[in-house]
Order: C-alpha cells, then structure tokens, then sequence
C-alpha cells in the first residue's frame, strides 16, 4: 500500500507542477488559444485537475504515527497550498485576459495555410479604459487548439510567400 500512496503523491505534486508551468508559459509568452470555447474548457479542466491533485498530495504527507495535531496541521496546510494554488491561477487568468479581437485574415503562407497574418484589435474588454489597439500578427498553429501569435510589422511582409486572401 506505501509504494499506491507514492505513486499517487508523485503524480499529484507533478500534475501540480504542469498546471502551474503551463499556466505561467500561456501567459508570459505568445502562446494563445485558438479560440475563446478552447481556453475556457483547458482553464476549467485544469482548475479541476489541481483541485484533485492537491487532495491527493495528503496521501504523502500523511502518516499512521503521526498525532492529531499534526495531522490537522497538515491539512490545513493543503488547505493553504491549494487557496495559494487557485489564487495564482486566478491571477494568471487575469493576465491572460486580454487578447486580440475583430480578428480578419489577410494573407495565408503559400507553403502552410494555417499559418496566417490577421489584423485585430487587441483590447481588454471590460477591464480595460482605453480603446482597442490595431495590430497585425502572425498566427502559427503549435497544436491543436494552441497558436502562437507574434506581432508584425506590415513593411516586413514578403508578399512572394504569402497569398491575399479576399474580404467575404
């Protein structure tokens, strides 16, 4: 049963460790969702998963022979570790509340259409007092549901490498 209850500590505290990188690399990079529906399910599913995760990291800090007061301590202690968790997700999402929108694609690259240069405005909705700012990015595909998005100068535009793409 000991080796069942470090595994489980392991994974918990490694888990823990992904959300929280992962988080942290989504909102100091260009790393974007390629969509607002694929952010909110990957936040929320990653909100639950730490909450499971904290749980189980008892199943390492726990022990037969420890007393009562440590073992509330320890509790409270999680308790702690999980607020301090969910707080510095909930500020993280606050970082990561601005994005581009009105996005309209320009040009397509002729060797890979899904990387694609849009025009959008990038703003912070509610939160924000001053008027969306245009700008002009390059959107590359990382991965399903995940792009990274870099801002970019309409003068640097290789016009041979990319395709118009009409307005609909």
């Amino acid at each position: 049963m000991g080796a069942v209850k470090r595994i489980l500590f392991i994974t918990s505290v490694s888990i823990i460790i992904i959300i929280l990188f992962f988080r942290i690399l989504i909102a100091l990079s260009p790393l974007e969702y390629s969509s607002h529906h694929t952010g909110t399910v990957v936040n929320t599913v990653m909100h639950i998963w730490l909450a499971i995760a904290i749980a189980f990291t008892l199943t390492g800090t726990l022990r037969d022979k420890d007393n009562t007061l440590t073992i509330v301590f320890k509790i409270l202690l999680t308790l702690l570790a999980s607020f301090l968790a969910i707080a510095s997700l909930v500020v993280l999402s606050f970082l990561n509340m601005c994005n581009s929108v009105n996005k309209k694609t320009l040009y397509h690259n002729k060797k890979s259409a899904s990387v694609t240069i849009v025009v959008g405005e990038y703003g912070c909705g509610a939160t924000d007092s001053g008027p969306s700012v245009p700008g002009v990015f390059c959107v590359r595909p990382v991965m399903p549901g995940l792009n990274w998005a870099t801002r970019l100068d309409t003068l640097a535009i290789d016009t041979r490498q990319w395709v118009s793409v009409p307005d609909r």
